[in-house]
């Protein structure tokens, strides 16, 4: 007879490869339509931080939600599981995001990447945004902040080709 000590199981595998699960756990009723939904929800976002710091939401929410429900002895992943743990993944990449933005440093640009910077940032908003909004969404790049305006002036007055674009950002 084998006596089994504190961390072992039946259930092993005998080839000395490891664990060998009892089940696999599958979707529930309305699981996938959860996940589908967050996926697409990171791959449709327009902010490039977010979508970078979010990309593996969908999974975290997925190993989150099978914790839940092997904790509710369910062997299926179910839509309540994906919901809480959606709601929990969301507040801590909110978190991340939170910290991110206040304390991260971000790469300082040269004055020609900067002026292509600021017309790809007008176009990703539809080529309207306020100067103010400009000035903002640069607030963490620069160690000057002169140099933002100095780049808005600059495209505004040499009329590019992107004029149409960046007439909105004026006032």
């Amino acid at each position: 007879m084998i006596k089994l000590g504190p961390f072992e199981s039946k259930n092993q595998a005998g080839d000395g490869s490891g664990f060998r699960p009892l089940f696999r756990m599958g979707w529930g009723p309305g699981a996938e339509e959860i996940y589908d939904a967050v996926r697409q929800g990171v791959e449709w976002e327009t902010d490039d931080r977010k979508r970078e710091l979010f990309w593996r939401s969908p999974e975290k929410t997925v190993r989150v939600a099978t914790n839940v429900a092997a904790g509710c002895l369910s062997r299926t992943v179910n839509r309540d599981h994906m919901e809480w743990s959606h709601q929990f993944v969301a507040r801590g990449d909110e978190t991340l995001l939170t910290g991110v933005r206040e304390h991260m440093e971000e790469e300082k640009l040269e004055f020609s990447e900067l002026c292509r910077e600021i017309i790809r940032r007008v176009r990703r908003e539809d080529g309207s945004m306020l100067r103010r909004d400009v000035l903002r969404s640069f607030q963490n790049n620069l160690t000057y902040g002169q140099e933002v305006k100095r780049a808005l002036d600059y495209l505004l007055e040499s009329e590019q080709h992107l004029t149409r674009y960046l007439r909105q950002i004026r006032g």
